[in-house]
């Protein structure tokens, strides 16, 4: 019995692990290709341009989030009590870091 609890868990993990790399493939695949085809649309001259606004939009992104998305998934973990006061100071706290971003 305890054999095939572990071969089927043993499976699992396998059907997992085989999903989330197919996903990540088929992400890194598909950004290429756009990638590419932006690239050859716009000439080397504008897509220089659009990575660099992207690369800044990226830059500021990260002070919109405020590194709280961790730190909730943990917090509501432990305290699921906390669960409305936690995402209402949450959404609250990103549409300031948004508003002060923009």
């Amino acid at each position: 019995m305890i054999g095939y609890v572990k071969n089927k868990i043993d499976q699992n993990i396998l059907k997992n692990l085989g999903w989330l790399l197919g996903d990540k493939l088929f992400r890194l695949g598909g950004g290429l290709l756009v990638g590419v085809l932006v690239a050859k649309y716009l000439g080397p001259e504008d897509f220089g341009i659009f990575n660099f606004v992207f690369s800044f939009v990226w830059i500021f992104s990260h002070f919109v989030t405020l590194g709280l998305d961790e730190i909730v998934t943990k917090e509501l973990i432990v305290k699921p009590e906390d669960e409305d006061v936690l995402l209402v100071n949450t959404i609250g706290l990103k549409i300031i870091g948004g508003i002060t971003t923009f």
